[in-house]
């Protein structure tokens, strides 16, 4: 299947043998790999919800569960950016066409791509929107910027 997908028609994939393997393979494997994924995905989330929309501490990196919100934010960037990169190395990319308004294209004199080789895995729009979202949770997590304006200590 995965040369067929690669060389061949996606019309291949109609055919009731192809569609009875892919149904066999997503029941043997696919369904609880994605099901895994997606959890530690919400696992992250909702511990971020916990340790910074819920609390009222909401500046610094302390505490155990802003800790683990970091940690597990930087392993899915890493292991997203990793992944992405295996798959450019390897030739697993597709192509994507881009249009501009004729503004655009004049200002810069026609000299702007008309496609772009990305990997496979950014093709998909939901890992192309958790990168940044996970990148942005590790900044809020690790550093010390307050973007909460904090009570006066004098005042009751």
């Amino acid at each position: 299947l995965a040369t067929l997908s690669l060389h061949g028609p996606p019309a291949l994939f109609d055919h009731p043998v192809c569609v009875k393997l892919l149904q066999c393979k997503w029941n043997a494997f696919g369904q609880t790999l994605f099901f895994a994924i997606q959890s530690f995905y919400v696992v992250i989330t909702v511990l971020y919800y916990a340790s910074f929309v819920v609390t009222d501490q909401q500046c610094g990196a302390n505490g155990k569960v802003r800790l683990a919100t970091g940690s597990l934010a930087v392993l899915a960037v890493t292991s997203q950016l990793v992944l992405a990169f295996s798959q450019f190395r390897s030739g697993l990319v597709a192509s994507v066409h881009l249009s501009y308004p004729e503004r655009v294209s004049r200002l810069f004199c026609h000299r702007l791509p008309s496609e772009l080789v990305v990997p496979r895995t950014l093709m998909n729009i939901w890992n192309v929107s958790r990168v940044p979202a996970f990148i942005m949770m590790c900044y809020t997590v690790f550093s010390n910027v307050c973007l909460t304006p904090q009570p006066d200590e004098g005042a009751v």
